[in-house]
């Protein structure tokens, strides 16, 4: 599922695997389970690498 993930206090666009809990950044980082927090709330990322991603088009 699309979501916003935040990690450390940087927001992140990306999916969390509904089978083992694997969150994937736009900027190709993951996070485990216990290290993230998602949120149905959108807003702009604060990564500058997701946000170049996003900018070049890449999709969740």
């Amino acid at each position: 599922m699309a979501t916003d993930i935040i990690h450390d206090g940087i927001r992140h666009c990306g999916k969390v695997s509904s089978w083992n809990s694997l969150a994937t950044s736009l900027c190709g980082k993951f996070f485990h389970e216990a290290t993230y927090r998602d949120t149905w709330l959108s807003g702009m990322p604060t990564c500058p690498d997701c946000v170049a991603a996003k900018r070049s088009g890449k999709k969740r």
